[in-house]
């Protein structure tokens, strides 16, 4: 479940309840009780089955009391020793993938077989044995409430049911005095009502822990993406929803330097938007941003891939950079743009009559390393704006070349610095 969907309200709201009125219960609201399952059910099963294991191994120790003191009942002590342990092997292996209220029955029920059995077995042989007996539920009790730290409200159910076995356990037995019997149970009812106090009292640690580790989480996660929503304003164009100049210097250096450790090519290619002083004077300045934003989409929709890189360069200025791209391929792509943006790059005109429409074209200049006298990025990056001035003198809406190519020859030869 993703904790980013989860608001803060519900954790303060069960936090302060927790704190203020445990007495109203420790569950929490359904999407965060079903994070809580989640988050403390492996840790929960693997304790279980280490505590089931040992708890195995004590169980079969009580055989060489049974062989002691149930000398003719002992192969019926042994099959009933025998049939527990088979249960509890089985059930160590309930604890993993089980829904949570099978995980917490099979852990009573592990307690009330436990129990069970030595009742059955110790009841009727003498009154000390039986009081062994019946302080043993409170092992067994502390066992599964405490150690396997059993759910609260299934704590109180094991209770119960262990506390009416050892009623019945009493009652049915001819060995006991009324005295004798309040004498053992009264101990008994006390030890288990701090057992489940103390029960309670972990549980409820055990989820404020769990709401404050909650807490700590959802506030970093929630940091995590204000920062890298911050991180992407700052490198975006508020306007054109482009890189801005500080994004493109960035990746402008890593894609030289790209290019000049592989030796492949890398092109630049600038626009500028043609008379676009004039649509401001003349359409205004809203309609002049409309005008940026349409240009903007269009530029990002004629990108190739990914590994494209567009931003606005400044004013009406945008630049592409074109990785791994041939020059007469950056050529085909900036023909490309500039015809979209001759076709669509309008947006709808003002209706007065009295003020003159313009149409949106583009005028660009595409430069590629190797080339002519490019050394360093920033002389790639100037012959694209001398392309670009030389485009705009030759009457606008069109796309020029920077100077010619190097040979493959010169391209293998020549190593220029960064």
């Amino acid at each position: 479940m993703n904790k980013l969907a989860l608001k803060l309200e519900p954790i303060e709201r069960a936090t302060a309840r927790l704190r203020n009125k445990p007495a109203s219960g420790l569950r929490f609201e359904p999407e965060l009780e079903a994070i809580f399952d989640v988050s403390t059910r492996y840790r929960h099963a693997r304790r279980r089955l280490w505590l089931g294991w040992t708890i195995l191994f004590m169980y079969d120790l009580l055989i060489l009391s049974d062989f002691r003191h149930l000398h003719s009942n002992f192969r019926f002590a042994l099959a009933v020793r025998l049939l527990v342990t088979l249960w509890l092997a089985f059930s160590s292996t309930l604890h993993f993938h089980a829904r949570r209220v099978v995980r917490e029955l099979n852990v009573v029920s592990i307690a009330i077989a436990i129990v069970c059995s030595n009742l059955i077995l110790y009841r009727n042989l003498s009154p000390v044995l039986s009081s062994v007996s019946q302080v043993n539920t409170l092992v067994a009790l502390l066992m599964i409430v405490v150690l396997a730290q059993l759910r609260f409200p299934y704590a109180v159910f094991a209770t119960a049911t262990l506390f009416a076995m050892q009623l019945w356990s009493i009652h049915a037995t001819h060995i006991m005095t009324v005295p004798q019997a309040i004498f053992t149970i009264r101990p008994i009812v006390v030890g288990e009502l701090f057992i489940l106090l103390a029960g309670f009292s972990m549980e409820r640690e055990e989820r404020l822990s769990f709401l404050s580790a909650l807490r700590v989480d959802l506030q970093r996660e929630k940091l995590v993406a204000l920062n890298r929503e911050l991180a992407l304003l700052s490198s975006q164009d508020s306007l054109s929803g482009l890189a801005n100049r500080a994004s493109f210097d960035s990746r402008f250096e890593d894609l030289w330097n790209q290019a000049v450790e592989t030796s492949k090519p890398l092109s630049v290619v600038l626009f500028d938007i043609d008379h676009f002083k004039n649509v401001n004077d003349t359409q205004g300045h809203l309609y002049g941003d409309e005008v940026i934003r349409r240009v903007s989409q269009l530029l990002v929709q004629s990108l190739r891939g990914k590994e494209d890189f567009a931003a606005r360069y400044g004013g009406e200025e945008f630049v592409i950079l074109l990785p791994d791209t041939s020059h007469a391929v950056a050529l085909k792509v900036a023909q490309r743009i500039r015809r979209m943006v001759e076709l669509a790059g309008s947006p709808a005109f003002n209706d007065d009559e009295h003020v003159p429409n313009a149409f949106t074209t583009l005028s660009g200049g595409v430069a590629t390393y190797p080339g002519v006298g490019i050394e360093h990025r920033d002389e790639l990056l100037r012959e694209a704006d001398v392309a670009l001035y030389a485009a705009k003198d030759a009457g606008r809406n069109r796309i020029h070349s920077a100077a010619l190519q190097w040979s493959e020859a010169s391209r293998r030869s020549v190593r220029p610095r960064r």
